[in-house]
């Protein structure tokens, strides 16, 4: 799924960028800037149904942009620079930070073994789990499945996740395949504890946040909703925004569970960006552990020039370096874009998430933005959201009320076909056609289109969780479309029953 992201990234550069001239640099004024990224985020919340969208901009290592707009809740109150999201996998830039800032304390190296400090970890091919290395889970080259680490569910701490992996079977051997997996970066969690005697938040509270002045980050979700700068998360419901309490525990923080603001996340991208002044760093890293952070693994299951660093992805477009990273989780969405050459960078939040909008709106916001700080148009998708919702309700509309009138129509007909005292052959294999029919396209319904949607994403299996989290009303509609249909094959089976054996 993260590879998709990238191309993503790619591809919307390939159509909208300038080909003479990529630097992140406005040739406008500050201001004129400022009222150009403000257009297009009010554009945005108002047709691609996004309750609230808060935006940071970096160029040549200054924060230039910092604010926010639309609602954080359903009493409108405002999202601002300060408002708190849920980041995601953003997380795991927190979490690889804390490794290496071990490795340079000299209580771990990343060549070792991940049970040379986790003695309790094992999967169910024990010579793969021997051979896995802390680079690896760091590069996502482990050999776990994305699949192995979406099953976080009923677990109190990261132990226990890590406890939970011993029954899963890797893909490969560890170091020669990229596959993004949550677990990964569960087992460096597990390392962090396991060596410092503290718990995760506690380490990276204290080693990584508080010295870049990272004052604002979160690890439960109960202290951030205390917080009234939280931002509460929204799912799309045909077309219409509906509020929703998303909850997780600590022990995902490592991977995904972080909630943070614009105001930190421009610290820390700064940090990324400026690694070799101490100013900005506080020292939390030194210059050769950044430098590791952003340095290439193996190239990626990708065509494009692109990889997965550490923390990032690490592409190249038109001879420009990208850093780039995003974050899902439920009902948020992220985006972070980095040009180390020129120190610039894009940050974009939102409190909503859906895979319609994923794939065609929310995950272009951060290029956009790039354009326009680069005097060109941004991204607009050929049909906004809401035009969108309204030609996919009304076909459903049209398939439901078919669905509907064919019913009472069969009723009919079989009404008057039961007056008759036999059904010729010919009409009990059209019968039989019409109920094989309606089984065809239950299957298409519930396995066709489920497995189209996993490869469009790149996951293997755990389609229907995904749907359940990102775009619950159209499995709600496959099950009602695959309800209707075997309504209709039952009533014939059971009205010809005696005709038909």
């Amino acid at each position: 799924m993260k590879i998709h992201r990238v191309i993503t990234y790619v591809l919307i550069l390939l159509f909208l960028a300038p080909l003479s001239n990529l630097i992140l640099v406005s040739n406008g004024s500050a201001s004129t800037t400022s009222e150009l990224i403000d257009n297009y985020i009010n554009e945005q919340i108002s047709k691609s149904i996004i309750p609230g969208m808060a935006v940071g901009v970096i160029q040549e290592g200054k924060i230039v942009y910092a604010d926010g707009n639309g609602k954080a809740d359903n009493d409108n109150t405002p999202i601002t620079n300060q408002s708190l999201f849920m980041v995601g996998e953003i997380s795991q830039i927190l979490t690889s930070m804390g490794i290496l800032a071990l490795q340079e304390d000299g209580l771990l190296n990343i060549s070792n073994h991940v049970i040379d400090y986790l003695h309790t970890f094992g999967l169910s091919n024990s010579e793969y789990a021997a051979r896995i290395t802390v680079e690896d889970c760091l590069r996502h080259q482990s050999g776990l499945s994305i699949d192995s680490g979406d099953n976080s569910e009923k677990k109190d701490k990261i132990s226990d996740l890590i406890l939970g992996l011993k029954d899963e079977k890797p893909i490969a051997a560890p170091g020669t395949v990229f596959e993004f997996s949550n677990a990964n970066y569960w087992i460096l969690g597990g390392i962090i504890e396991q060596i410092t005697n503290q718990t995760f938040q506690d380490f990276i509270t204290t080693r990584i946040l508080h010295p870049l002045g990272m004052n604002q980050t979160y690890f439960d979700i109960k202290d951030a909703r205390n917080n009234p700068n939280f931002a509460h998360g929204y799912r799309i419901w045909y077309g219409m925004m509906i509020p929703s309490r998303i909850s997780h525990d600590t022990e995902i923080a490592p991977a995904n569970g972080v909630l943070t603001n614009i105001e930190d996340l421009l610290k820390l991208m700064l940090a990324h960006l400026d690694y070799s002044n101490s100013n900005v760093t506080k020292n939390v890293l030194q210059p050769d552990s950044f430098q590791l952070l952003h340095s290439l693994s193996n190239p990626s299951s990708s065509s494009l020039n692109s990889s997965w660093a550490v923390g990032w992805y690490n592409f190249t477009f038109n001879d420009v370096e990208f850093l780039a990273q995003s974050g899902d989780f439920q009902d948020y969405h992220i985006e972070i874009l980095l040009t180390p050459e020129d120190m610039g960078g894009i940050v974009v939040l939102t409190n909503v998430n859906s895979f319609f909008g994923n794939q065609v709106y929310y995950r272009n916001l951060a290029d956009s933005i790039y354009n326009i700080l680069n005097d060109q148009p941004p991204y607009y998708p050929f049909l906004s959201h809401v035009v969108l919702y309204i030609l996919i309700m009304a076909v459903v509309i049209f398939v439901i009320g078919r669905k509907i009138w064919k019913f009472f129509g069969i009723k009919q007909q079989i009404e008057k076909q039961m007056e008759e005292k036999l059904i010729s052959s010919q009409k009990r294999q059209v019968i039989w056609v019409d109920i094989i029919v309606h089984l065809v396209i239950i299957a298409i319904l519930m396995l066709l289109i489920p497995f189209l949607f996993s490869l469009l994403i790149g996951l293997e299996s755990s389609v229907y969780t995904l749907l359940s989290q990102f775009q619950p009303d159209m499995l709600l509609l496959l099950i009602l479309l695959s309800c209707l249909e075997l309504a209709n094959s039952l009533y014939i089976l059971i009205v010809f029953r005696k005709k038909l054996f």
